[in-house]
């Protein structure tokens, strides 16, 4: 599949927004980039493929400035949680190629509007142990949202702010959560997808690589200097308006 100068710079700019949101607040590359990269035409797997390929990127980015704070440990547990519901979501993802572009791009724009709205009416309690149930479901839902459209961000950003951890181990705890469910991700795609789709998936995003580490710098520099709750609230406005396009306006 051959793309046009347009389309090529739409999957620019939809790598290099997502990269700097993931790399300033930890999560939402996927958000942000799927329904970017499905607008620029773009099938469901060849979008989740490049945004796994250029999220590690962004991901190991991130992991190298907090790493010390992340506690392996703990994470063993949830990252096989989370590993274990991939495959339900991919058989999902399967169903979810048949739908057309413009059913695809509601879904994710009444998605984005259900996440959102959970993010206003879900107020938690920072606390130092949380749950083993809360713990499980959220992994659970996290993977299995993976697998079916590759944005598994929310309930892991749930599930961290739930916890009184300092911005820096926040932002490991989801970098290196994200880093474990991508490899067995990247194998399910791989050996499923048609040859042709997987050369295109893979040509556009060792394209956009640099596009990545460039979004990355800027978003671990924004990081580091404003309040990681004011990059939410501009990422969450973002999403917003995102979400509403796609709902309201034909593909």
């Amino acid at each position: 599949m051959q793309f046009d100068t347009s389309q090529i710079l739409m999957i620019s700019v939809a790598i290099l927004i997502s990269s700097v949101v993931q790399a300033a607040i930890g999560f939402a590359v996927a958000l942000v980039a799927i329904p970017l990269l499905l607008n620029a035409g773009l099938s469901l797997p060849e979008s989740i493929l490049v945004v796994l390929v250029t999220a590690t990127v962004q991901n190991l980015w991130g992991l190298r400035d907090t790493w010390s704070q992340v506690d392996i440990r703990s994470l063993i547990m949830p990252a096989l949680l989370r590993i274990s519901a991939i495959p339900p979501g991919f058989l999902l993802m399967q169903h979810f190629e048949s739908l057309g572009r413009d059913q695809l791009r509601r879904i994710f724009g009444i998605t984005l509007l259900i996440i959102l709205i959970l993010q206003i009416v879900i107020r938690l309690k920072p606390r130092s142990r949380i749950s083993n149930g809360w713990t499980i479901f959220a992994m659970l839902v996290s993977g299995l949202a993976q697998g079916a459209i590759g944005t598994p961000g929310p309930p892991l950003a749930f599930w961290t702010m739930a916890h009184d951890w300092n911005t820096f181990r926040a932002r490991g705890t989801l970098f290196f959560l994200f880093l474990t469910g991508t490899l067995p991700h990247l194998v399910m795609l791989s050996l499923s997808a048609d040859p042709a789709m997987l050369q295109t998936a893979t040509r556009i995003s060792i394209g956009v690589l640099p596009v990545a580490m460039i979004g990355s710098a800027i978003g671990v520099w924004l990081g580091a200097r404003f309040e990681t709750h004011m990059l939410r609230r501009i990422t969450l406005l973002t999403l917003f308006v995102l979400s509403m396009k796609l709902v309201l306006t034909p593909g």
